[in-house]
């Protein structure tokens, strides 16, 4: 079975030959990896049996301030290998909708196309998503904070309601724009919209449901509604334990819940087996304390478990580790994680 068709087959219930497997690493480990497999980071894809390919927009843009080995992203916010929040907020200041106006947000013409289409084409026996690239992946959550500070950001959720509204929609519209590039340019390959913000601790959400679905859930919709408008399935990514969240990501039209941090609280397998009538999930394999610590065996086990809870009695499931993969994680840990799943047939 071709991994395009195994992943699409899996997210519609339908039968497959084995649970559909992703990939994803910080930069260090991918290039240990291949090192000392012995081979390029398309080889390692295929070595591992993995079955995505992702496609992102190139920036085109004025040139991004660097120092200390930090970037300002597009939205003028220092962060350090995708983390936002290193430095100044630049929207602290803010008092109005209009202040929020005032600030040079980016544009969309800044991110080129033209390439995606052969990119596409290279891989299309592949399921394709788009990547989480130069900012514009946020659903709003986690950028707004860098953009006016955690505390000051989190007081005006409660106190400040005209200045939130503005500045969400200003990152949703640039969103939308931006996507409406990359879906037209990728018309009939693409298969899936990546999108994230991370709502959750280790013990439960950072803001009540009630805030969550007054503020976040209709632009997310929005968001979603474009992309199935182009025929995509929608992933969306929270760490943390955001269980109470699920059933509204479910109803704003996510069709995928990533990465799965099984250590948070009601994030275990058999707690989110519950939802598998509303969403297919995605990754979850350890990487606080299993892929870093455990032993192969260990390791092993946990992919069997995961299938067990999540991809049996009509559930959908693509597996992956629960987050990006980390210079603490030893090869052969990660070696044994994909031997295993593909060991294991339906």
């Amino acid at each position: 079975m071709k991994a395009r068709e195994r992943v699409l087959r899996a997210l519609k219930r339908e039968k497959v030959d084995r649970v559909p497997l992703d990939f994803w690493a910080i930069p260090g480990i991918q290039e240990r990896l291949c090192r000392e497999l012995s081979l390029d980071e398309e080889g390692l894809l295929r070595y591992f049996g993995v079955d995505f390919r992702t496609v992102e927009p190139r920036y085109i843009g004025p040139s991004l301030e660097k120092k200390n080995g930090m970037q300002k992203n597009v939205f003028g916010v220092w962060e350090k290998e995708g983390f936002l929040g290193y430095g100044e907020a630049p929207l602290e200041g803010a008092c109005t909708p209009e202040d929020i106006d005032a600030y040079p947000f980016p544009d969309p013409e800044w991110f080129d196309v033209t390439h995606l289409r052969e990119q596409c084409e290279k891989y299309k026996d592949f399921a394709l998503r788009t990547a989480p690239a130069w900012g514009t992946w946020w659903a709003s959550f986690q950028l707004s904070q860098a953009l006016r500070g955690v505390e000051r950001f989190f007081v005006d959720l409660l106190e400040n309601e005209a200045l939130v509204n503005r500045l969400l929609d200003r990152i949703t519209e640039f969103t939308l724009r931006v996507n409406e590039k990359v879906f037209e340019a990728t018309r009939g390959y693409l298969d899936i919209y990546f999108l994230g913000d991370d709502y959750g601790s280790q013990r439960g959400l950072l803001i009540s449901v009630e805030l969550w679905r007054k503020y976040f859930k209709p632009r997310i919709k929005l968001l979603c509604e474009q992309a199935k408008s182009y025929g995509l399935w929608v992933m969306f990514h929270s760490c943390g334990a955001i269980a109470e969240l699920i059933p509204e990501l479910s109803e704003a039209g996510v069709d995928i819940i990533n990465p799965l941090q099984t250590r948070a609280k009601g994030m275990d397998f058999e707690s989110l087996s519950r939802f598998k009538d509303l969403v297919a999930f995605h990754g979850g394999i350890d990487t606080q304390e299993l892929l870093p610590f455990g032993s192969e065996e260990e390791v092993r086990q946990e992919v069997r478990k995961a299938i067990s809870a999540l991809a049996s009695s009509g559930g959908a499931y693509i597996l992956a580790s629960s987050q990006e993969l980390m210079p603490d994680v030893p090869v052969k840990n990660v070696v044994a994680m994909y031997d295993e799943a593909r060991k294991i047939k339906f």
